[in-house]
């Protein structure tokens, strides 16, 4: 009887013991659900927007010639469905030409215009291919820029304008994504198309992204096609909310010589085929097409009085 006790014993604390070292239980599982989510909540790149997102983004240009650009603006995003997004982003802007750039050979005040700036909108869809090498995705944006002035105040195209984006991107590392876009022109109005090429890299709540822009079609008299770098930082401060910093680069006379943007927001979260998740797309939000393709800004004079 004693033997058989004693076996039994045994055997419930051999039982136990491999039910603690191999089968987590309950409270185990729980844990790692919240530490899972955690870390979710850590990696900026896993963000996504919510239904309906927003930001705001305010940011200077210089172009080639003297003329300086320092615009507001508001993007409102709308995402129905995980492949579709709808965005806009009103804005307001000042833009100053100096007293050389404007043509006088008399020393004078800069000329100086501010008011609405032209309107972005675009309808985008993407699909993602998950089970496939590299995760490719595909996407395809159709841009759309309401003019709000004439071009004489030198705060937008001064005509209404359509694009279509195309863009493909692939994932070849865990902390690496590689896209590549193609900006075509739809309208006689909208100017130039453009190619880009981007990397981000996922740094945990940060994601850096670095850009290269070529602009292609019929370059401004006396400038080159517009060829731009870019880079730019995200950096979740609390789940989809977002602080952006964005700058650009000019390497021909016919980009702009520079631009930087401060963005904060939901509507910036996350890595997205067709969102405004990477410089060039964010700056576009608040400078519109000519962070890429500049052509038809350079000559353009601000105001033919002094302030308007």
């Amino acid at each position: 009887m004693f033997l058989l006790v004693a076996a039994t014993m045994t055997g419930h604390a051999q039982s136990s013991s491999t039910k603690a070292a191999g089968t987590p239980t309950l409270g185990d599982t729980a844990a790692a659900t919240d530490l899972l989510a955690d870390s979710s909540d850590d990696d900026e790149s896993q963000q996504r927007p919510p239904f309906l997102a927003s930001g705001i983004a305010a940011g200077a240009l210089r172009l080639d010639g003297g003329r300086t650009d320092q615009v507001v603006s508001a993007v409102l995003q709308l995402q129905p469905t995980s492949w579709l997004t709808l965005s806009a982003a009103p804005g307001f802007g000042r833009s100053t030409v100096s007293a050389s750039a404007a043509g006088s050979a008399v020393p004078q005040r800069s000329v100086t215009s501010s008011g609405l700036t032209d309107i972005p909108l675009s309808a985008s869809v993407w699909h993602g291919f998950n089970a496939m090498t590299w995760s490719p995705s595909v996407g395809a944006s159709l841009l759309g820029t309401i003019s709000t002035g004439d071009s004489s105040s030198g705060l937008g195209l001064g005509r209404s304008a359509m694009d279509a984006d195309f863009i493909v991107s692939a994932q070849p590392l865990d902390q690496m994504n590689f896209s590549l876009g193609l900006l075509q022109p739809l309208s006689a109005a909208s100017g130039n198309g453009a190619v880009s090429v981007e990397s981000a890299f996922f740094l945990g709540r940060s994601t850096a992204t670095i850009s290269f822009s070529n602009e292609v079609g019929s370059a401004d008299s006396s400038y080159a096609l517009a060829r731009s770098v870019g880079a730019g930082i995200a950096y979740s401060v609390a789940g989809p909310l977002t602080i952006t910093l964005d700058g650009s680069h000019g390497l021909t006379s016919g980009a702009p010589g520079w631009s930087v943007s401060l963005g904060f927001g939901t509507a910036f979260a996350g890595i997205s085929p067709v969102g405004a998740t990477s410089p060039f797309r964010r700056l576009s939000k608040v400078f519109g097409k000519k962070t890429t393709a500049a052509s038809g800004f350079h000559h353009r004079k601000s105001c033919t009085r002094r302030r308007c």
